[in-house]
């Protein structure tokens, strides 16, 4: 009998194939990996990076690297004022319960120009 060929009834078993490094198996069945950019395009996840970098970008567009420097100073200075004995947030947590919209208003100004969408 000739290699790939068997009777009818019969069933021939073979060694099995390697198993990709991209592969993982899972309840008897082989599945891709999921990566965290995978991840990240299904569901819309983002890391606190990402947020942050969001944030800042979004600033650099209308205004200069000091100006942004001295906004981003000014929002966690009002929002230490607040809680003095709390952890230093994240720059995202600034623009999400809006110390740094207070700062602006400090300064006079509106963020109108590459402001990130929050989603809800």
């Amino acid at each position: 009998m000739r290699p790939g060929y068997f009777l009818p009834g019969e069933r021939q078993v073979q060694h099995a194939k390697p198993v990709p490094e991209r592969m993982e198996i899972r309840q008897g069945k082989a599945r891709l990996k999921t990566t965290k950019s995978f991840l990240k395009a299904i569901t819309g996840y983002k890391t606190q990076d990402d947020l942050n970098e969001t944030v800042l970008k979004g600033l650099r567009t209308q205004f200069n690297p000091e100006r942004v420097e001295s906004i981003i100073d000014q929002a966690f200075s009002i929002r230490m004022s607040q809680t003095p004995e709390a952890n230093r947030p994240e720059l995202y947590e600034l623009y999400e319960t809006g110390e740094i919209d207070k700062a602006l208003e400090l300064f006079g100004t509106r963020w109108v120009i590459g402001r990130p969408k929050v989603k809800k």
